[in-house]
């Protein structure tokens, strides 16, 4: 081999080498380039949302709500479709009413709300407060009757038709499970809770601040409650108000953060 071929040979080899360097750092932004892309499709609370609820608690009320309101957009495009819907299952788009407007002196805009289950609260979805039929905040420590309370949705079928963030609460003799699950101070919390009690049970918490939280289930029964957890962090315990289910231990812990 002459030297010129010699030469020709190593600039070749450098070319290829270039190459492969080249193509190696395109496919690498690229990875980087599919993981941002990824990561922008987490939940991103509003800016409402996140000045109404800390950081994280805003992250959890926004995957719930983004849940809600896709599970919603899935029954309205199958109710287009002309598919047979059971309306008891589902999530829906809701509007906050306007009192002012709705007595004439108003022309503000209504605000756009999420029904978890039907029956349940509707949560603004800008703030994500839990709210009654008449644009009420809630309140958590009222009587379980009073219309202003938490208010359990209609008798669930399936309880896979709720969102995946819903707490799935079983109640059986002397138990509950989960025992104890955790969620952020002020959070948006959908509890689904259902009993394979031969009575059915009541569900509901201890604290005063929670007072309101109530459900009732037949046996077989699953019913679904939407509320903002208390501002307080705490070990909140809930349990079983039927019967001695309580003191047979059918009681579990809600973790707030």
């Amino acid at each position: 081999m002459t030297k010129a071929q010699k030469i020709t040979l190593a600039i070749i080899i450098i070319i290829i080498l270039l190459l492969i360097i080249a193509i190696a750092a395109f496919i690498g932004s690229g990875n980087v380039s599919l993981v941002r892309e990824v990561e922008d499709k987490s939940p991103r609370s509003s800016e409402n949302l996140t000045k109404a609820q800390s950081e994280e608690a805003a992250r959890e009320t926004q995957k719930l709500i983004d849940e809600a309101r896709e599970i919603a957009q899935e029954v309205e495009d199958k109710k287009l479709n002309g598919e047979k819907i059971d309306d008891n299952e589902f999530s829906e788009i809701v509007y906050v009413p306007n009192i002012e407007e709705r007595s004439g002196t108003s022309t503000a805009e209504e605000k756009e709300a999420v029904i978890i289950a039907p029956g349940s609260n509707m949560v603004a979805i800008d703030t994500g407060e839990v709210l009654t039929d008449d644009g009420e905040v809630v309140d958590n420590t009222l009587d379980p009757e009073d219309p202003n309370s938490p208010r359990q949705s209609f008798s669930i079928n399936d309880a896979s038709s709720l969102p995946e963030s819903t707490i799935k609460l079983t109640i059986s003799e002397g138990n509950i499970e989960p025992a104890e699950f955790s969620v952020k101070a002020g959070q948006v919390v959908s509890i689904a809770v259902k009993s394979t009690s031969l009575y059915g049970d009541i569900f509901r918490f201890e604290s005063p601040e929670l007072k309101g939280v109530s459900v009732g289930v037949g046996s077989n029964e699953t019913r679904s409650i939407t509320f903002n957890a208390p501002a307080s962090p705490g070990d909140y315990t809930y349990f079983s108000d039927v019967r001695k289910q309580k003191q047979n231990g059918a009681v579990g812990v809600m973790k707030v953060e």
